[in-house]
């Protein structure tokens, strides 16, 4: 048996030190390696190369390197395996920052402050602090 990983444009080194680690009686195998495809039994992968998966006929499941699936989605032909994806609680709340920045970023219509402030014009938008201020003194 042996595990395939293929995680090269993020680099396999560190991920093949832990799995080498934890793993010790496993081989682990990247695309540099020569391998033989009828050995590869688990394909650990993130934005593998299309089409890949189907050289490898003993393969019992695929495991994604990432939270997202997007690039396996792109597969227009998947080996009939189980795909496993990988659900770590920091990527989940980094990703639940990510997207609480992004809706902050239009609520706060901040791509407009940030692109006037660029070409150093004003927005002429007031937040509700001044606006508070501007009418304290308008008596």
């Amino acid at each position: 048996m042996a595990i395939l990983l293929n995680n090269v444009g993020y680099g396999n080194a560190p991920w093949l030190r832990a799995l080498q680690a934890l793993l010790p009686d496993e081989d682990v195998l990247t695309p540099d390696d020569d391998i033989s495809p009828e050995e590869v039994e688990f394909a650990l992968v993130w934005d593998h190369p299309l089409g890949d998966l189907h050289r490898y006929p003993n393969l019992k499941a695929i495991l994604l390197l990432g939270a997202g699936t997007e690039h396996i989605d792109r597969e227009t032909c998947l080996p009939p395996v189980p795909v496993v994806r990988l659900i770590d609680p920091d990527v989940v709340m980094e990703m639940a920052r990510y997207a609480l920045y992004w809706v902050l970023h239009f609520h706060r219509a901040l791509i407009g402050i940030s692109t006037s402030s660029y070409s150093n014009i004003g927005t002429g938008m007031m937040s509700p602090r001044s606006l508070t201020m501007v009418s304290q003194y308008s008596d």
